[in-house]
């Protein structure tokens, strides 16, 4: 979208004692741009070299928003900058204007309806959701669907999280954040051991967890969800785990079938087949349920693809 400019009336009322001025203002988005990219970093330097622009070019820049506005927004001590409370209370504007110009765009291209139909998608947990995906493409073929995986980092870093339409992760995984909603899609993903045929447990049904105290682990690195859902299991189950081996989840089969160690695990990866012919022995204390959820920005528009993958995605599961 083109930076143009934008009128905003009524924007800051300023008390000073008994006077009250009403401001009329004239921005420039790319000035709103440059300063919601500042008050991000709270970085000068870092911030010009993002925006490919000289230091003195943006300082000027963010100068002339302030004589504007008729106040400072940074607090500035040496080379440092501090967001003080009127760069606070425009910041929540900004941040608005953006939403609303983003949602306009798209909801613009989905009227227009031309081009190529595409949609982003992450998970944390990329193995269990094949079965989803591939039932979305083939019925829907024209759409482009793009899949990343996710750390935990990733999910909380606005950066990175908002460049995508969907979440799906571990409900308690971005629950707490206000700026998501969601629909459960799975909400009874028990925990499993995954063993070897012939390991001492592989004619068990169910197990304790503490049982498997002294077995050698494959483990995710941390910073997975995945890998969160262990170590908090471990210590409800009582118990350091012995972990041998972490990996990514592409190389915990092949290391499984070789004997190198057992595989924490859930349902929805016995459901999957992502583990060969492994056994499963569900783990019935701790007793601990992990609950799948779809998430999308609160304020985002949801155009007719965003919409038909939320549907198909929820109604894929109730059928399950």
């Amino acid at each position: 979208m083109h930076f143009t400019h934008v009128k905003i009336f009524n924007f800051l009322n300023i008390v000073s004692g008994d006077n009250k001025q009403d401001w009329r203002i004239d921005m420039d988005l790319l000035q709103l741009k440059y300063f919601n990219l500042l008050a991000e970093n709270q970085h000068l330097t870092r911030t010009a070299e993002q925006l490919k622009i000289s230091s003195p070019s943006l300082s000027a820049t963010i100068k002339r928003l302030e004589n504007e506005l008729g106040v400072q927004l940074f607090d500035r001590k040496g080379r440092n900058i501090f967001l003080n409370n009127y760069g606070e209370i425009l910041l929540t504007y900004v941040k608005e204007i953006f939403i609303l110009l983003e949602n306009a765009q798209k909801e613009l291209e989905d009227i227009k309806n031309t081009g190529e139909m595409k949609i982003s998608v992450a998970t944390t947990s990329p193995l269990i959701w094949h079965d989803l995906f591939m039932a979305f493409v083939k019925k829907y073929p024209n759409v482009n669907l793009n899949h990343s995986v996710l750390r935990l980092n990733g999910l909380y870093d606005s950066n990175i999280s908002n460049k995508f339409d969907f979440i799906i992760t571990a409900h308690n995984d971005l629950s707490s954040n206000p700026l998501w909603v969601s629909e459960i899609l799975n909400m009874n993903d028990k925990p499993f051991l995954a063993v070897w045929q012939g390991h001492k447990f592989s004619s068990k049904k169910e197990i304790s967890f503490i049982e498997a105290r002294e077995e050698k682990f494959i483990a995710l690195p941390k910073g997975f969800s995945g890998r969160k859902l262990f170590d908090d299991l471990c210590m409800l189950g009582g118990f350091e785990p012995k972990i041998v081996i972490e990996c990514d989840y592409s190389l915990r089969s092949t290391l499984l079938k070789n004997k190198y160690g057992i595989v924490f695990t859930t349902e929805s990866v016995k459901a999957a087949e992502s583990l060969g012919d492994a056994v499963f022995i569900e783990i019935t204390e701790p007793k601990y349920v992990r609950t799948q959820s779809i998430f999308w920005k609160k304020d985002r528009y949801l155009n007719t693809t965003n919409s038909n993958f939320l549907n198909f995605a929820i109604d894929f599961y109730k059928k399950k």
